[in-house]
């Protein structure tokens, strides 16, 4: 996530969290990216119940299965109760529960559809206080469960809600006050006060995401956000931002107009070379009259990975 600028009355916090930061044991994992992280660098949403329940944690793995197929064998059924309603509303049974949690023992959950080919990696609610990404992820898995034609080839990974802490309690950061946008392994990442994380990949919910990334290995990404109302692009994504934009109407901006240290955008699109997108939503509550824009751009960006992908 590389200027966009807010638009209307509301704007995104930079870097504000007043929440202590508390500590956690952290689970070791052996795979690539992770040992790459510890040795790198210093309508539908109106008056809805908001309130993710609360799990007991569960234990954090050694290591997470970072093979080609699905990291968990646990469908949603098994925790149904313990993810917010806003997904459970859109959406069945058929995504997947991840062995990790989040810092507060909250479910980490994922959907795939296709079986083979390109993988679009779609990310929402990485700022729980940016509720309608997360919103719009789980409308748009809901119309994919009821459009499977839309999957022909490729697989498209969705995962609505990586920070289901902050959207508990409407906060940016998680339980441990860390601002996970600023918690990946990238060249650029530097410490601020435990908010960036004790040090790269201190989190469980920046190794759940890369762990999806080491499963299903993506050719695009799109890390949804709010409410800047642009397409931002990092790595090499300027086509396909162009692409998207066309799609959605919303602008492309190649900076947000600050500096974005350990950024999921600095390090999967810069330093790893994935096209990624930071697909910025418009301000507001209710994802309803952009869902059609935004599902148009989501495709879009799948129709590029199965153009590009590997």
């Amino acid at each position: 996530m590389g200027g966009c600028r807010p638009v209307g009355s509301e704007s995104r916090v930079v870097e504000a969290d007043t929440s202590p930061a508390a500590s956690t044991a952290e689970a070791p994992i052996g795979e690539s990216l992770m040992t790459e992280a510890a040795s790198s660098s210093s309508g539908t949403s109106a008056d809805l119940d908001l309130m993710a329940t609360r799990t007991t944690p569960r234990a954090q793995p050694d290591a997470v299965g970072m093979d080609a197929s699905p990291i968990s064998d646990r469908s949603i059924d098994a925790d149904r109760a313990a993810l917010p309603l806003e997904l459970t509303r859109h959406i069945s049974t058929s995504g997947n529960i991840h062995p990790l949690t989040s810092a507060g023992g909250r479910t980490l959950a994922y959907w795939v559809f296709g079986e083979t080919g390109p993988v679009t990696l779609i990310l929402g609610g990485m700022h729980g206080a940016e509720r309608t990404p997360t919103l719009l992820c789980a409308e748009f898995v809901g119309w994919l469960e009821s459009h499977p034609e839309a999957v022909t080839a490729g697989r498209i990974v969705v995962a609505p809600l990586v920070d289901p802490d902050g959207f508990a309690s409407r906060r940016r950061n998680n339980d441990n006050g860390v601002d996970l946008n600023r918690n990946y392994p990238a060249t650029n990442w530097r410490r601020r006060a435990d908010r960036h994380g004790s040090r790269p990949v201190s989190e469980p919910e920046t190794r759940f995401v890369l762990a999806l990334m080491e499963a299903y290995p993506p050719s695009a990404i799109v890390s949804i956000h709010a409410p800047l109302a642009c397409v931002n692009y990092d790595g090499p994504a300027e086509e396909l931002a162009r692409q998207m934009s066309h799609a959605c109407g919303l602008p492309v901006r190649a900076s947000v107009g600050y500096p974005t240290p350990g950024s999921f955008g600095s390090f999967a699109g810069v330093d790893k070379a994935i096209p990624t997108i930071t697909l910025e939503l418009r301000p507001g509550r209710d994802v309803a009259p952009d869902f059609d824009a935004c599902r148009k751009a989501l495709l879009v960006a799948h129709e590029f990975s199965l153009a590009n992908g590997r």
